[in-house]
């Protein structure tokens, strides 16, 4: 059977619109053999200032960079200069040998330059260079750490940082130091490094502290810089938490998951805390500051498939740190299940113990999958995969498990790395512990009864209540005996007990604690009392203990011993008998009688008490005081007391003088003198008994002599004078003859001078003078006594020397006088009168230590008189050496130019002095001219007022600056130069520049403008351009070939942009405006427009969609532009034969328009022709260029049947229709413009529908 079918090919009717509704662009199907553009980054590099170089300040600095770019010619390159990030010159493009410059000043300081290049795609690279420029005088300094708004601990050393410049010195010649406004100096000093650096630590108090740095370098000069900081007392770690995802979730690989975390600080803000996302599996995923409110997120679909442990840590700036963990899982881990043990279940130590699993997986089976059973407190337990039959059933048997709650975790990980956890939690009941125990009492005899005591309790690992039982043996063998205690009854000297105490928690029986004692001998005792006698008692008695009777329990044989007690307290003696050196009168005696059956000792039993009665006391030792003693003395008579009885002192004292008595007590004060016997006699007493007597004796001492009064003279005095000291009163108990010796001070202080005068060097005004004195009578020295007190008076200052400066003055010099003074009185201040004469005559009298030069002229002499005084008195005056008054030279003179703003070859220069030089002799002033033009001499000066004072216009082409210096003479000599400066100016404007026509019409929005300069005459070229929207300009300079490019980016779309441009000379000066250009950035952007020539053949035909299905669509806008004629592109369609056999039609119909752009309506500036299936023949050829082209489904009746009611009908097999085929197919489609004349950026829009199709109704498409 035929296949019919129908082909149309027309033009829209202009009253049609067709409305696109979408565009669909897309990528590179395993076919495309178009070609790719890559496009590199160009290249950047500065030349000059080197990289760290040192640069002067305030001169121009002048920047040298190349540009270059393997894809672009230099001239559409653009190249931009910064320092510090801000540019500095506006964006130019290098010459065509990639060549770029740019001049600017620095101040003092670290700079970074930056030059950038940028290509026409937009591609940029960056060369830098770092630089420094010196400073001047004193240091720089600048503090990079600790910094305003930082924080610092005082439990951590703080980090110093700064640099530290000087413009004449190295920075390590510099002295640095660090210093706090609490702490003070902070031991950090000395010299930086060769770079300036100076660094250090210190530990800083907590509070708020001016951090200062200071440099000082050899001159002492001194900068600072210094910064205000608060120090906490202690840092405080962060806080933080994991918001999500939750712990254990997991997702699919590839899928996006969002994490989220907080973090908190008592000492900083959270915008001061850096949050770290790490993988255990993955490592770094994302860091960054947490944000103001704490929170630290970030979105990934990256992670690789497996289990993850997601770490989030928060550190603060002082390095302290917070984290927190959860698990992670991507893709689909096992499926875990623990079955046994149950959860909650309770087992006994040392029990077998099952333990069983499942561990299954939608991919791995048996060996596949690694198992790993745990325990949270013996750990590893079993790791036996499951078998390979795929039940997943994983267990294993112990019976080692500790005692304790344990959780127990199945683990099960597939091959991917993913895994998961199933957990549960048992108990394995532990027995419990040990008690500790003891017997009491220990030791214990046989009257005691034995109880056993828990001293430590055993306890259970579960906490559950423990109780003991009980086991008792003697000598090894059962006892019987099962309870806590046993009745001393039961118990024999020298047996052995022993209990055994065992725990029980009612589930297991601990480990038993076992005691024991040895019955040991009952002491025996006294039954009866001791006695003491005799009673009463004396000192000097013999007293004895009668012991008592004894008993012992065991019937051992007893022997008792006796101690004995006085006063309460324990003596040396064992006896049953003790004498009075164990006792005193008035004391309390008794004895103990202790038993002893051999193997112990009972408990002592006291006798009856005794008292001691009283015994006379005893005197000893006497002496008197002083030793020795004279006459003035008081004597003191002293012994030594003692009584048994321990009574009060109340013996007698007897005084005799040679062997009269004189008095009684215990002092005695005159009567006796020199060579007197003097004795005290001294008759114990205690107030009850006398005891006995006991004397000592002394002979008087000789008694010194004694200085009464004292004198100094001369009083007044002054400096100059000599100090006598004379003794006017003494006297001698003793009436022996005196000598004297001496001691001299002054203002307090002993000046080592003996004698009975003091030289007048050693002392000066105001200085208080005494002497001291102390008499000798041969025997003794006595006391020293003070004379009365002298103050020096003044002495009258003198002139040393006086002398007149300048030695040879001028008529306008002031003379100054310089006077040398001394004082006798150092501390006293000297003030000078001056009397000047002038030619021998008194001029100025009582004036000061200058004379102005109104007072003299030349050939004059000059002296002066100084007279000294110090306030108190007036010194001798004293004449200086005269001095000659000398010729003085003339001042600078004042100059201007004229004219003050002069035009090169148009005005002379006439350096005119305006005002005269000063000459304080008034002497005639000549003047001499001298003329330099950019720093060279020049020589060809006229006379205007002055000879040479005068450069002719014609001369000014020579140069621009010109300086001009006048040098006044007064006949004498050259006085002092004046110079002045004037710039010659150039007025004349640059010739205007060209600019070369660009294209008309463009499809990118770049444009790239050139044209010619003259390049000795223009500098820069300015150029701007104009559209509806935008104004666009751009500084470039003129190439040393007369040519000049630049280029702008980010043109308006379908606006005309109209450009032009000027030259600026050296000197400023604009030209006139070039020609205008014009070029229009054409709307719609042709996406496949590219270098390559994509589209402009059927070879590299544009595929923008996949195949087009029934009911599907498509729209693709474009141009054609410049050089390109045609566009072509390929399209698929695409037909469901199933879907048409089962549904019995096929409404196949695929239709292509060619539109205008803007309208919508049919294209009246391009035509185009299809081709189907190749490019072989077109399709409708006989039409030529056409706008809408229609390929459908049409049954003709051709053939065994007639046409169907609906013509698009169609099946399989059957007699009356034709069989539904696969209409699918590839059409290339030739765009091209009406007219090869571009006129106008008109763009187009090919737009392509299946079922879209247009028919006649009437006789073709009847549905």
């Amino acid at each position: 059977m035929l296949r019919a079918f129908r082909l149309a090919c027309f033009t829209v009717p202009r009253a049609t619109v067709f409305v696109a509704s979408w565009l669909v662009v897309a990528g590179c199907s395993a076919g495309d053999t178009s070609v790719k553009v890559f496009d590199g980054e160009p290249l950047a590099e500065i030349l000059s200032p080197e990289h760290e170089s040192v640069l002067p300040p305030g001169t121009p600095i002048t920047m040298q960079g190349t540009a270059s770019d393997l894809e672009t010619a230099s001239e559409s390159l653009l190249a931009t200069w910064l320092v510090d990030g801000s540019v500095v010159c506006d964006s130019v493009s290098p010459d065509p040998a990639g060549l770029t410059e740019c001049v600017t000043e620095f101040d003092p300081g670290s700079y970074t330059i930056e030059l950038v290049v940028t290509d026409g795609s937009g591609q940029t690279n960056t060369a830098s260079a770092s630089v420094y420029v010196e400073a001047v005088n004193a240091p720089v300094v600048e503090i990079s750490e600790p910094f305003v708004g930082g924080v610092y601990y005082a439990d951590r050393a703080t980090t110093l940082s700064g640099a530290v410049s000087d413009v004449e010195d190295n920075p390590e010649s510099l002295s640095v130091s660090w210093t706090s406004s609490v702490q003070g100096d902070l031991g950090v000093s000395g010299s930086p490094s060769a770079s300036g650096l100076t660094t250090g630590e210190a530990t800083l108090d907590a509070g708020q502290h001016e951090i200062t740095l200071t440099a000082v370098d050899s001159d002492g000069l001194s900068g600072t810089d210094s910064v205000v900081i608060t120090v906490i007392a202690e840092n405080t770690p962060p806080d933080c938490s994991i918001i999500a995802p939750t712990d254990g979730s997991y997702n699919d690989a590839g899928a996006a998951v969002a994490f989220e975390g907080e973090g908190e600080d008592s000492d900083v803000t959270p915008d001061r805390l850096r949050g770290e996302w790490r993988s255990d599996r993955d490592g770094e995923l994302f860091a960054d500051a947490l944000s103001s409110s704490g929170i630290s997120t970030f979105t990934t679909d990256a992670l690789t498939v497996g289990t993850h442990v997601i770490t989030f840590t928060v550190t603060d700036d002082a390095d302290d740190s917070c984290s927190r963990s959860i698990t992670y899982t991507v893709g689909s881990p096992p499926v875990v299940e623990i079955t046994l043990p149950g959860d909650g279940d309770l087992v006994t130590a040392g029990d077998l113990v099952s333990f069983e699993g499942l561990v299954t997986d939608s991919e791995d089976v048996g060996v596949d999958l690694d198992v790993e059973w745990t325990s949270d407190i013996d750990g590893a337990l079993d790791s036996s995969p499951p078998p390979g039959d795929g039940t997943g059933v994983v267990g294993f048997i112990s019976d080692e498990l500790s005692a304790g709650t344990h959780t127990i975790r199945l683990r099960g990980t597939d091959s991917d790395g993913l895994y998961a956890d199933d957990s549960i939690s048992f108990t394995v009941n532990g027995p419990p512990s040990t008690p500790v125990i003891s017997i009491a009492p220990d030791p214990a005899v046989t009257t005691d009864a034995l109880a056993v005591s828990i001293d430590v309790d055993s306890i259970d690992p579960e906490g559950v209540t423990v109780t003991y039982g009980y086991d008792w043996t003697v000598d090894g063998l059962p006892s019987g005996v099962t309870t806590a205690s046993v009745a001393s009854s039961a118990t024999t000297r020298g047996q052995r007990w022993e209990v055994t105490v065992t725990p029980f928690d009612g589930l297991a029986v601990g480990s038993a604690a076992v005691a024991s004692v040895i019955i040991d001998n009952s002491p025996p005792e006294v039954v009866t009392a001791p006695t003491l006698g005799p009673d009463p008692a004396y000192e000097g008695d013999t007293l004895t203990c009668t012991s008592g009777t004894t008993d012992d329990a065991d019937g051992d044989s007893v022997v008792s011993s006796i101690s004995w007690m006085v006063n309460g307290a324990a003596v040396s003696a064992t006896a049953s008998s003790i004498g009075s050196t164990f006792f005193n009168a008035g004391d309390t005696v008794y004895c103990l009688q202790t038993p002893d059956d051999g193997i112990d000792i009972g408990t002592g039993v006291a006798s009856n008490t005794v008292t001691i009665a009283n015994t006379p006391p005893e005197v000893s030792d006497v002496a008197i005081t002083p030793e020795p003693a004279t006459a003035a003395d008081i004597l003191t008579c002293s012994y030594s007391y003692s009584d048994a009885d321990t009574d009060p002192d109340a013996s007698t004292v007897a005084w005799s003088i040679g062997s009269t008595s004189a008095g009684t007590g215990t002092t005695l004060s005159g009567g006796y003198v020199r060579g007197d016997t003097v004795t005290c006699e001294v008759t114990a007493n205690d107030g009850t008994d006398a005891g006995n007597t006991a004397s000592a004796s002394i002979i008087i001492e000789n008694s010194p002599p004694e200085v009464l009064t004292v004198e100094v003279t001369p009083d007044p005095s002054q400096t100059s004078d000599d100090y006598t000291c004379t003794v006017t009163a003494y006297s001698d108990a003793d009436g022996d003859s005196v000598t004297y010796s001496y001691a001299w001070y002054v203002n307090g202080s002993s000046v080592g001078v003996s004698a009975d005068t003091l030289d007048a060097g050693y002392h000066v005004k105001n200085d208080t003078v005494f002497c001291r004195v102390y008499a000798d009578d041969g025997y003794d020295v006595g006391d020293s006594e003070d004379s009365n007190i002298v103050t020096t008076g003044n002495t009258a200052p003198e002139i040393d020397s006086v002398t007149l400066s300048p030695a040879s003055p001028g008529t306008d010099d002031e003379i100054e006088a310089t006077v040398v003074t001394s004082d006798a009185d150092p501390a006293d201040s000297v003030s000078v009168t001056y009397d000047w004469y002038v030619n021998s005559a008194l001029t100025v009298s009582g004036g000061s230590s200058t004379l102005a030069s109104s007072y003299y002229v030349r050939g004059n002499t000059v002296y002066v008189v100084v007279t000294p005084s110090d306030g108190t008195d007036t010194g001798t005056s004293l004449s200086s050496s005269s001095v000659t008054i000398q010729n003085t030279l003339p001042e600078a003179p004042v100059l201007t130019m004229d004219p003050a703003a002069p035009e090169q070859e148009i005005d002379d220069l006439f350096c005119e002095v305006t005002t005269d030089s000063y000459d304080a002799d008034s002497d005639l002033v000549t003047y001499t001219f001298e003329w330099t033009v950019d720093g060279a001499a020049f020589s060809g000066a006229s006379t205007t007022d002055h000879p040479g004072d005068t450069v002719d216009a014609a001369d000014t082409v020579l140069g621009f600056d010109w300086i001009c210096t006048a040098t006044p003479n007064d006949g004498y000599g050259d006085g002092a130069q004046e110079s002045i400066l004037v710039t010659v100016r150039d007025v004349t404007d640059p010739d205007a520049p060209t600019v070369d026509t660009p294209d008309r019409f463009r499809n990118d929005d770049m444009l790239t403008l050139t044209g010619t300069c003259d390049y000795g005459d223009c500098v820069d070229v300015e150029v701007t351009c104009l559209s509806t929207s935008q104004t666009l300009s751009a500084s470039t300079s003129c190439g040393s070939g007369d040519a000049w490019t630049t280029s702008f980016t980010g043109l308006t779309r379908d606006e005309t942009t109209l450009c032009n441009a000027y030259c600026v000379d050296s000197a400023g000066n604009d030209s006139s405006d070039s020609n205008t250009v014009s070029t229009d950035v054409c709307e719609p952007y042709d996406a496949y427009e590219d270098a390559s020539g994509t589209g402009d053949t059927d070879g590299s035909a544009v595929d923008p969609w996949s195949a087009i299905a029934e009911g599907g669509s498509g729209t693709i806008s474009a141009n054609i532009l410049q050089s390109d004629t045609v566009d072509w592109y390929v399209i698929d369609s695409d037909d469901n034969v199933v879907v048409d056999r089962t549904a019995g039609w096929d409404y196949y119909s695929l239709d292509i328009r060619l539109l205008d752009y803007d309208t919508g309506s049919e294209s009246s500036d391009y035509t185009m022709t299809v081709y189907k299936g190749s490019v072989s023949s077109a399709e409708c050829a006989s039409s030529g260029g056409f706008t809408a082209y229609t390929d459908y489904w049409y049954d003709r009746g051709d053939g065994s049947h007639s046409p169907p009611a609906d013509r698009r009908r169609c099946g399989v097999g059957a007699s009356f229709l034709n069989d539904c085929e696969d209409m699918s197919q590839t059409y290339y489609v030739k765009v091209e413009r009406v007219s090869s004349s571009i006129t106008s950026c008109a763009g187009y829009t090919v737009s392509v529908t299946n079922n879209g199709g247009v028919c006649d109704t009437s006789t073709e498409c009847p549905y």
